[in-house]
């Protein structure tokens, strides 16, 4: 098991808890974290100080990864909250779009809604 450090993140009336790695704590820990559930992520506004073509809102992971913004991020254990750089994997469009069907055939199976083909279903993840 790795190291992390918790970096507080509000959501609606209640706080929130990210794990982060160790090496980004510092970093992270300046600013005000929110998380969106409307976009299952954590978010911060772009300070004032930043380059205007920074977008308005700047996810946690896009801050620990500093990825350009036509690659996607994913968790590999799913978990919104779990943003150590191990948890972190970067992929383009096609390889998401791959990664995120797989993802919810596998969900709808473990729900009991659907029986995978089995050339659906990836050992890896």
């Amino acid at each position: 098991m790795s190291n992390y450090k918790i970096i507080p993140v509000k959501f609606k009336d209640k706080w929130l808890e990210a794990k982060v790695s160790e090496v980004d704590y510092e970093y992270l820990s300046q600013f005000k974290w929110w998380y969106n559930p409307h976009t299952d992520m954590v978010w911060r506004k772009r300070l004032a100080w930043e380059p205007k073509h920074y977008p308005a809102s700047i996810t946690m992971a896009a801050n620990i990864l500093n990825f350009p913004r036509s690659r996607r991020v994913v968790r590999v254990n799913d978990d919104r909250l779990d943003l150590r750089r191990e948890n972190l994997r970067l992929l383009n469009g096609s390889e998401f779009s791959a990664w995120n069907h797989k993802r919810r055939v596998i969900k709808m199976h473990q729900a009991g809604s659907i029986i995978p083909h089995p050339m659906d279903i990836d050992p890896k993840l």
